[in-house]
């Protein structure tokens, strides 16, 4: 199941009227796969891959700040020495 599957499944599941589960993805033809804990481990992965993906982002942003860092320390130095350069010639 994609993300809106699982959303969609478990927006049923919260809602309190038997109803809902007509719409729900993991009604199968009266089979609900939800009842078997699929839904569950559906939700469970990927709340677990969005948490992993996170902390990788969070991770390419620290070494993409300390990059980006140390470059707008370079251009500082060097816009130093060409006011350095200019003012002695």
């Amino acid at each position: 199941m994609n993300i809106d599957d699982i959303k969609k499944g478990l927006e049923c599941c919260s809602n309190p009227r038997l109803s809902a589960c007509n719409n729900c993805p993991y009604n199968n033809n009266g089979e609900f796969s939800c009842r078997d804990g699929e839904m569950y481990k559906d939700a469970l992965n990927l709340i677990t891959e969005q948490e992993e993906e996170i902390e990788r982002l969070k991770a390419e942003n620290e070494e993409l700040t300390k990059v980006v860092s140390s470059k707008v320390y370079d251009l500082i130095d060097n816009a130093k020495e060409i006011a350095d350069a200019r003012e002695a010639w």
